[in-house]
C-alpha cells in the first residue's frame, strides 16, 4: 500500500471516526488534562512537539478506533494509575490488547521503558494518525511472543525502551476475521 509517497508494510487500516465519537474524543481528552492538572499528574511524553491535551486526542482516537474493529467497548474511564497499558479484555477470548499511539506514520511500536516485562498484554497495536483529523491508521499488530522475539534497545532522547520495527507488525485484519 501507498501512503503519503511510501511503500508501506504491512497492509495498514484506515479508520474514519464518526461525528459523535469525535465529540467524545474532545470531551474525555478536555476531562483527562483536567484530571491530571487536579491531582499533579505528568506524562513521559514521546513527542515534545504536541501538547497534552492533543496526545490524550491521539491516544483516545486510538483506543475508539480499535475497540470499534475489535468489537470491545472503549475504556474511557481517568484514574490517577492509568490502565497498566490494558486498553482492552476480549470477553470472548479473555486475550488483552495494548494500543500504542505514535504521532508520526511509520513509528516504532515502542514501550515507555526497556523492561521486557513491561509488555504485558496478549498483543500490541500500534496507531497513527490519519491525514484527516477524522482518521487514525491501524498500522499493526503483534503478539507478546514476537514483540519479545524482535524487540531491541532504543532511546528518543526520553530514556531508554524496547520497540520493534513496523516490519514486523502483522495487519490487523488478521484479528477481526
Amino acid at each position: 500500500m501507498e501512503l503519503a509517497g511510501q511503500h508501506v508494510e504491512p497492509p495498514v487500516l484506515v479508520v474514519q471516526l464518526t461525528p459523535e465519537e469525535m465529540d467524545l474524543i474532545k470531551k474525555t481528552a478536555s476531562e483527562c488534562e483536567g484530571y491530571k492538572e487536579a491531582h499533579n499528574i505528568r506524562s513521559k511524553k514521546f513527542d515534545p512537539k504536541h501538547s497534552e491535551v492533543a496526545l490524550h486526542e491521539f491516544r483516545i482516537k486510538s483506543e475508539i478506533a480499535v475497540a470499534r474493529l475489535l468489537g470491545v467497548p472503549a475504556n474511557l474511564s481517568i484514574s490517577k494509575c492509568g490502565d497498566n497499558k490494558i486498553d482492552f479484555k476480549s470477553p470472548r477470548t479473555g486475550k488483552t490488547v495494548s494500543v500504542r499511539y505514535r504521532t508520526k506514520f511509520g513509528w516504532d511500536f515502542a514501550l515507555n521503558d526497556d523492561k521486557r516485562s513491561s509488555f504485558n498484554t496478549d498483543f500490541g497495536i500500534v496507531v497513527y494518525p490519519g491525514e484527516k483529523d477524522d482518521e487514525v491508521i491501524i498500522g499493526g499488530v503483534i503478539t507478546k511472543e514476537n514483540f519479545l522475539k524482535y524487540c531491541g534497545p532504543t532511546d528518543y532522547g526520553y530514556g531508554p525502551r524496547l520497540a520493534v520495527e513496523l516490519r514486523h507488525m502483522d495487519d490487523i485484519r488478521s484479528m477481526i476475521r
